[in-house]
This record gives structure tokens, C-alpha cells and sequence, in this order.
């Protein structure tokens, strides 16, 4: 009565077993695969992975083609889609290479100014606006609504934590289950701290307030929200 579908996992007594064995997708990528991109839109729905330098388009199965974009840094790519009136973007970061977008047919480096794009090492929307989280930093970044690109402001978390550190992550949680306006921004430190705000919009002090800090365990990484 609980698991309206299961895609290969099987339901044991006290928990759910994955099905064994594999098979493979995309063959002929030479390194190891360390992110995986998904677009998706009203229309078209596509899965990049970035593997060394390169970003390739995995969609179809098969052997791999050319890549879609290269000469870049690391392959530790985080994602985010965002839909705006000049399209569905699905935008990445990787914290050395400058954010790239793609919008359905073509790549591009949007402009960013305010801040140092290639700092940017994490993306999430919250609210209707990218916020971006900063290399070695406890300043976050965001834009404006609806935007892709264009002036990022930033905010100064660095007196809300005690134990010091930097910004890891950030989620958007819904603590009503997506009804209402409680939609709260939550950042993480990799010191283990988590700092809660409530509101829209952090350059003004009646649309953005502090909720409260919180002690956690160190985070994994920057892929530590589930």
C-alpha cells in the first residue's frame, strides 16, 4: 500500500533489495563518469555526463559521440533546472570553469557579473532565483527572479556561524509538504552546521529572516542532500 511502483528493487520483509546485475547505456567515454546532468522540459528531455574534461550527451544509447563541451577542469559538475520566459535552462557549476546553461539545443557561458562565476561551486533554486554557493566561502550568491544570468548579489553568513568553515550546500525545504508559503532556504557548512532562513528575497530585511541555526554532522561532500 505504500510503493505506488518499484523499478528494479524487490520488497523484502524490512526492506527493499536492488535488482543485480547491469547492463550498459553509453560505451566509448574513456574516463570514469563523475556527473550526471538530466534537462529536462515541456518538450525534450536529455542526460549529459561529464567524465574528465568533456561533457557528453548520453541520451540515446550506444556507442558515445563527440562531446558537447570541453577544455574544461574537473568534471564535478552540480545542476539545476530553472524555467524562465526565455526558456528551460538546465545550469551548471563545477567551482573552477565559469557556470555553462544549456537550453535545449545549444551551450553557452551566461554572463555573470557581482561575483567571480568560476567560484561558483553549487546551484539551487529556491523561491524563483538561482543561489549559488561560493568556493571556500560563507557568502552565498543569487539572482535575480526568473534569471539566468545578469548582476548576482551576495549574502553574508559568516557572524550566523559559530564553528566557522564554509558553505557546502544549500536545499529548499518544504516543511508543509509544498503547500503554503513555508518554503525554507537551508545552507549547510562543512563544519557541520545548518543555518534556516524564511522568505523571498535576502536584500530586504521584511522579506528574509533567520529561522535558527542548528548543529548537524559534518556533511559528505556537496552532493549531501537527499
Amino acid at each position: 500500500t505504500d510503493a505506488i511502483r518499484l523499478d528494479n528493487f524487490f520488497p523484502a520483509r524490512s526492506f527493499v533489495q536492488l535488482r543485480k546485475g547491469h547492463s550498459e547505456h553509453v560505451t566509448g567515454i574513456g574516463a570514469a563518469v563523475e556527473s550526471l546532468l538530466p534537462y529536462n522540459s515541456g518538450t525534450t528531455s536529455k542526460l549529459f555526463a561529464a567524465s574528465g574534461a568533456f561533457i557528453y550527451d548520453v541520451t540515446s544509447a550506444g556507442s558515445v559521440g563527440s562531446a558537447v563541451v570541453s577544455s574544461l577542469s574537473n568534471a564535478k559538475w552540480q545542476s539545476a533546472n530553472i524555467t524562465t520566459s526565455g526558456g528551460s535552462f538546465l545550469f551548471i557549476c563545477n567551482g573552477e570553469d565559469a557556470p555553462r546553461h544549456y537550453n535545449g539545443s545549444a551551450w553557452a557561458t551566461p554572463s555573470i557579473t557581482g561575483i567571480t562565476p568560476a567560484n561558483v561551486v553549487n546551484v539551487t533554486v529556491h523561491k524563483e532565483r538561482l543561489f549559488f554557493i561560493q568556493n571556500d566561502s560563507l557568502t552565498f550568491a543569487y539572482l535575480g527572479t526568473k534569471a539566468v544570468a545578469g548582476s548576482a548579489s551576495t549574502f553574508d553568513l559568516g557572524s550566523v556561524f559559530s564553528k566557522g568553515g564554509k558553505l557546502m550546500a544549500m536545499g529548499s525545504w518544504s516543511r508543509d509538504g509544498g503547500s503554503g508559503m513555508d518554503d525554507a532556504a537551508v545552507f549547510f557548512t562543512s563544519e557541520g552546521q545548518i543555518a534556516i532562513y524564511q522568505g523571498t528575497n535576502p536584500a530586504s530585511a521584511d522579506a528574509w529572516s533567520l529561522i535558527g541555526v542548528f548543529d548537524a554532522p559534518r556533511p559528505i561532500g556537496r552532493r549531501c542532500i537527499l
